[in-house]
């Protein structure tokens, strides 16, 4: 909604606990499994002597308000503001899962945007997936996931535009709790989702924020010249606002799966082919900005990029039992066979056509671009 950047002059009230969150050092140091919204608990933890938060960072920015979690005191902070920060988190650890999608507070944010009139910009502080209902009526949402000691400078070079918001989902965003896939129980966990588990299951599901998504300061467009088996051929245009970055994925199907992507930054009226080169068999693939706003592009010549198929040893075989063995084992030996002779003729050309070119740099031999070459007869290269 344009809300972001943040215009210079703008009042600003910044509220919620987590926009003013304390990274405990101390108390992080006597358990290895305790985390907060900037480290996650556990082995892989790194805690800082010192985390500026989002209200630290915002230190040059002219703030009219501030406030916790308590929704009076949130409300009147933001009566004479042009724009309300609005801060949410949620911790984690890797030696429990969490009990909820839900941020802390997530019922203060959801009572805030309905009662301001000021446009509100939602800041979360994320450990992983979260539902975030109030972004529907918020005019903008950050999600930032566990980025450590610098987390508040990084968010307010974002909100003040020194800095674009150049990131994409790495998940995808659920509308509910209840779309997502049902917990384990005691010892029992029922895989209900299939193949379709995480990203792959979006066209099953009620998605808020797709895989992939992201929006920053600027506008592109993407025109797709070419879909072969194993490559996507597009022009990335720069439409509107600043320089900025975009990011163009390719998606197979069945399962829904990220095949490709490509990050480019475009100045100002800039445009740019990109060229994505994939593995993955497939008649058709989706392109686009995000897996929930990709348009789909039959593939010419039909699916296949190298992958050999061989032949389906799903057999059914009915009889006395050392016949059915004798017949696998018949099977499996000319399959062997056949292996062998097939590797024997590669490895046959590969000698016949060994070739290989090098580059040097500069000052790593007398010429920048040295040749050398294996004859048939020796195994060490020679520089010619």
């Amino acid at each position: 909604n344009e809300v972001l950047p943040l215009k210079t002059g703008s009042k600003i009230a910044v509220v919620g606990d987590a926009c003013a969150a304390v990274h405990d050092a101390e108390t992080l140091m006597k358990r290895w499994d305790l985390g907060d919204y900037y480290v996650v608990g556990g082995s892989g933890r790194v805690v800082a002597a010192r985390i500026p938060s989002v209200l630290d960072a915002l230190w040059d920015a002219d703030i009219v308000g501030v406030a916790g979690d308590d929704l009076d005191a949130a409300l009147a902070a933001a009566a004479g503001a042009d724009v309300v920060v609005a801060c949410g988190g949620a911790a984690t650890t890797e030696a429990a899962d969490r009990a909820t999608l839900r941020l802390d507070n997530h019922d203060f944010l959801t009572a805030l945007v309905a009662g301001v009139d000021a446009p509100v910009v939602l800041v979360a502080l994320a450990p992983g997936a979260i539902v975030l209902p109030q972004a529907d009526a918020a005019a903008a949402a950050l999600v930032c996931f566990l980025c450590g000691e610098a987390t508040g400078l990084a968010l307010a070079d974002v909100l003040l535009g020194r800095k674009e918001p150049g990131g994409r989902l790495p998940v995808t965003l659920p509308r509910s709790e209840a779309a997502t896939v049902q917990p384990c129980e005691d010892d029992a966990c029922p895989y209900t989702e299939g193949v379709r588990g995480g990203y792959r299951g979006i066209d099953r599901a009620d998605v808020h924020f797709p895989f992939g998504h992201g929006l920053g300061y600027a506008a592109f467009e993407l025109e797709v010249l070419e879909v072969t088996a194993g490559a996507v051929t597009a022009v990335l245009r720069h439409v509107s606002g600043p320089g900025g970055s975009a990011v163009v994925q390719v998606y197979g199907s069945e399962p829904s799966r990220l095949l490709a992507f490509e990050k480019r930054f475009l100045d100002e009226g800039d445009e740019d082919v990109v060229s994505l080169r994939f593995r993955g068999a497939a008649s058709e693939v989706a392109v686009g900005f995000s897996s929930g706003e990709a348009t789909t592009y039959a593939v010419q010549g039909g699916a296949g990029d190298g992958f050999r198929r061989d032949a389906n040893w799903w057999i059914l075989v009915v009889g006395p039992p050392i016949l059915v063995f004798s017949i696998i084992g018949w099977l499996l030996f000319r399959d062997r066979k056949r292996r062998r002779a097939e590797e024997r003729t590669r490895s046959s050309e590969r000698r016949r056509s060994l070739e290989l070119t090098a580059t040097f740099r500069p000052g790593d031999s007398a010429a920048d671009g040295a040749f050398f070459s294996i004859p048939l007869d020796e195994e060490k290269p020679q520089f010619v």
